[in-house]
């Protein structure tokens, strides 16, 4: 949402003398409204054939009106148009993620051993 460039003066009054004072400008202008990100505990939770066996901390935040779902351990991501979309869509994702190095843990001892960190997390049902 693009917002209009605006300065705007602080201006801070003592309660006691009544005199008023510049306290600093503030410079308003920004091209998008930024939300403070929201925790989501993802626990219990079967998906794809999958399922969480520990918590996993997500993050939810709003950008440019998209609603984005990541998780920091793993490094996934999922968006969409509402908070219900977007963690479906991370879902998708994770679960994704969860074949692609299941398959390359067989050839692959690197990806062996994080294929072993992400089943701590999640595993088939």
């Amino acid at each position: 949402m693009a917002l209009p460039a605006i300065s705007t003066v602080l201006i801070h009054q003592n309660s006691s003398t009544g005199t008023s004072f510049n306290v600093g400008i503030v410079d308003t202008s920004f091209s998008e409204i930024h939300y403070q990100p929201k925790t989501i505990a993802l626990y219990n939770r079967e998906f794809y054939g999958l399922k969480t066996n520990s918590i996993l901390s997500l993050n939810l935040e709003i950008s440019n009106g998209l609603y984005i779902v990541s998780d920091n351990v793993f490094c996934v991501y999922g968006d969409g148009d509402t908070e219900e979309k977007a963690l479906d869509d991370y879902l998708l994702s994770l679960y994704d993620f969860y074949q692609m190095l299941e398959e390359s843990a067989k050839r692959r001892k690197e990806d062996k051993a994080q294929f072993s960190f992400l089943q701590k997390y999640i595993s088939r049902v």
